[in-house]
């Protein structure tokens, strides 16, 4: 059964399942902050103890999409469609934070992982390509994940933010439009 879950053997029922199952695992583990991290500041970035508890999110996202990515070799269109509601996530949180109520920091502490993670597999699968315009486009994913990590875990600046919300949009989005022309996932090796 292993070699079905990995080397590009998903079919596009699976490999949804699977991008359904990283957002939930993800969103449920920040929810669970509150309750873990039971202190008034739970959210800040001042707060020891929930820059501790991210590194969970920060793991799943990394191991969740990078799993995705080798796995949905056969059905790359199933990659664009979930960066497309990741983007539209964004795009609702940033824009329409009563789409998601209460929970709108929750689904910030799921955005910020995912698009630390969709950064790393863009910027090494871009690297792997061994083609001096590729590495010099996976120059600025790199700069985008830190940028994201930082402020998200360690400075938490609205300024940043401002920036930062159209162009994790507009990545996503460019993500979703280059999938499909990725290939298998032998690309990324």
């Amino acid at each position: 059964m292993g070699k079905y879950l990995c080397c590009g053997n998903l079919n596009a029922v699976q490999a949804l399942a699977g991008a359904a199952l990283l957002a939930v695992a993800l969103f449920a583990w920040a929810h669970a902050t509150q309750v873990v991290v039971d202190r008034p500041d739970v959210g800040s970035v001042d707060n020891w103890l929930w820059r501790l508890w991210q590194v969970g999110t920060l793991g799943m996202a990394l191991g969740g999409v990078w799993w995705l990515w080798f796995a949905t070799g056969r059905v790359v269109w199933t990659r664009s469609l979930a960066l497309g509601i990741y983007a539209l996530a964004v795009f609702v949180n940033t824009y329409n934070g009563a789409w998601f109520g209460e929970d709108r920091g929750n689904v910030w502490e799921v955005i910020n992982p995912l698009f630390i993670a969709f950064c790393s597999v863009s910027a090494v699968a871009l690297w792997r390509r061994r083609c001096v315009v590729a590495r010099a486009a996976a120059v600025p994913f790199v700069i985008l994940a830190a940028v994201d990590f930082v402020n998200a875990y360690f400075v938490d600046s609205l300024v940043v933010w401002w920036i930062m919300n159209p162009l994790m949009i507009m990545a996503a989005l460019f993500w979703a439009a280059a999938a499909p022309q990725s290939g298998t996932a032998a690309a990324a090796r």
